[in-house]
Order: structure tokens, then sequence, then C-alpha cells
């Protein structure tokens, strides 16, 4: 129970942070809606639909509903804000723009974010500029939301990972331990599987080390963990036939065989680094695989009507 107090404790004071910034957010759109309801009369139903999604901000459970809740509220104000607030509310979106995805940004690029800016500052009468900049305020709260999303089913992906690459290993040292326990030779062929185990961690923690610095997306996830357990595989393959190359004895590695007396064979402490390093070239392979098929890929582009 001790363990679980700094993990719950910093928990409650995020929960906290969030909750007292939501309040804060959701007091400064009431206090706007107030004084918009005291000059301008003619938007009172407007203003009791947003005070209503307020409501329910502030009585749901769930604190990403809660915000979506404030989110949809805040939209709405857009539509019938003061023209002299419309200029802060623009801005203080347009700071968040960094949230957007790459589509997104291909369309909210800077040029038409200073274009709505400056029709903002000199009061032009577009119909269509509030529609603008609630469509880019809803273009940002979505991008934050699958970003946040994506981000969780990527961390979970990685404990995941994690938890293989534990088992692995562990399951390396109990395989060494027994083999040193029973006094298996360097020599015998039971020695293959410790390092066909090594290739396996290797490809794996390779894999896992390329995983955490890529973005993953929801529908990514699926083959993600595929690919996690096919480039495993394929470190093992990589090792033996490593190993098995290396006994051909067609290029000749002495420094393989250093700190030993024997003239056939190498130590088996270097067979498990071969082993080990050997499944880090998964990398190399499924890199190149990837470059054929962009080439390929490419090529289709430029000539459709070309048959293949």
């Amino acid at each position: 129970m001790q363990s679980d107090k700094p993990a719950s404790m910093k928990q409650t004071l995020t929960s906290q942070y969030d909750e007292e910034y939501l309040g804060m957010k959701v007091a400064d759109l009431r206090q706007k809606l107030d004084s918009l309801g005291r000059v301008n009369a003619g938007v009172q139903p407007e203003i009791d639909e947003i005070r209503s999604s307020l409501n329910r901000a502030e009585t749901e459970p769930v604190s990403r509903v809660r915000w979506n809740f404030y989110q949809l509220s805040y939209r709405h104000y857009i539509r019938i804000c003061p023209p002299e607030e419309l200029l802060g509310a623009f801005l203080g979106i347009r700071s968040r723009a960094y949230r957007l995805d790459k589509p997104n940004k291909e369309i909210w690029n800077p040029q038409k974010l200073d274009l709505i800016e400056d029709h903002i500052v000199n009061q032009s009468q577009r119909s269509q500029l509030r529609v603008e900049v609630e469509a880019l305020a809803k273009a940002i709260d979505e991008g934050g939301f699958r970003f946040t999303r994506d981000n969780d089913l990527k961390s979970e992906l990685d404990r995941h990972a994690l938890i293989w690459n534990v088992l692995v290993f562990s399951f390396i040292l109990a395989i060494l331990g027994f083999f040193s326990i029973r006094h298996i030779d360097a020599q015998s062929p039971w020695e293959k599987i410790p390092i066909l185990l090594f290739g396996v961690g290797g490809g794996l923690l390779s894999a896992t080390l390329q995983q955490r610095r890529e973005r993953m997306f929801r529908h990514t996830m699926p083959t993600a963990r595929v690919q996690l357990l096919f480039r495993a595989v394929f470190g093992a393959i990589a090792a033996i036939m490593v190993t098995m190359f290396l006994e051909l004895r067609i290029i000749d590695f002495p420094f393989l065989r250093a700190g030993t007396t024997e003239a056939n064979g190498f130590p088996i402490s270097a067979l498990y680094i071969v082993g080990f390093v050997s499944g880090f070239t998964e990398r190399i392979f499924f890199a190149a695989i990837e470059r054929v098929s962009s080439v390929h890929s490419e090529n289709r582009v430029r000539d459709p009507g070309k048959k293949q």
C-alpha cells in the first residue's frame, strides 16, 4: 500500500489542477455570458443553451466529458460573442494551433490564419468569418482529443512491450542458470537455444526502441503489436543464421575468439553477444523493405497507366 501512495498522490494533484483550471474557464465563460445578456437580449436563447451545456460540464462525473461540454459551449459562444471579443478569442484559439494534425495544418496554414486575423482586425463583415473561427476551434479540439487518445494507446502498447522484454530476458536468465547447473557443454546443440533467445531479445528490444520514437495512431495499433512479435521472430532467425555463418568459417573473425585457447569454434559468450546483436539487424531488413515499397509506390503514382 505504501508504494501506491506517490502514484495516487500524483494522480490526485493532476486531477485537482485540471478541475481548478476547468472551473476557472467555466466561470470566465459564465461571466462573459452575463455581460453579453445585459447588452444584447436578442441572443438570450443561445445564451441559455450555452449555460445548459456549462451546467452539464460541472455535473458530469467524467473529466474528459466535462472538457468536451466546455469546448462545445465555447465554440457556441464564438458565434454570438461581441465583435470586440472575437479577436481575443481567435488569438487564444490560434495559440493552440500546434495541436492540429498534419492534414488540418495544411488547411489551417499560417497564411490562412493571418488572413482570418486581418479580417477580424479590420472588422470585416464576411458572413463566414465566425464560422471559420469556430471550425478552427473544433479542428484543434478534435486534434487534441485524437492525440491524447493515440498517446494513451501507445503508452499501453509500450507497457506491453516492456513486459514482453522483461519476460524474454527473464527466460534467458533462467535458461542460462539451468545450463550452468546442468553443466551443458559449450559445443552441445542445446546451446543454440540461448543464442536463439538472445536473438529474440535483441529483435524485440530493437523494435521497442524504434516504436517509442514513432507516433502511433489508433488504426495502426493492432499492426504494431503484430510487428513487435514478428520482429522478435526475425531476430531469432537472424541470430541462428549469423551463428551458422560463423561456424562455416568462410570469413574469420579472430577477435571473437579472444580469451580462448580452442582452435575450433568460438567462446559461447561471444556467440551470445553475436545472437543479441543479430536481433538488431531486423531494423536494417525492414527499413530496406520500406524503401523498396516507397519507390514502388512513387513509380505507380508517376505512371498510373503503366501495367504492372
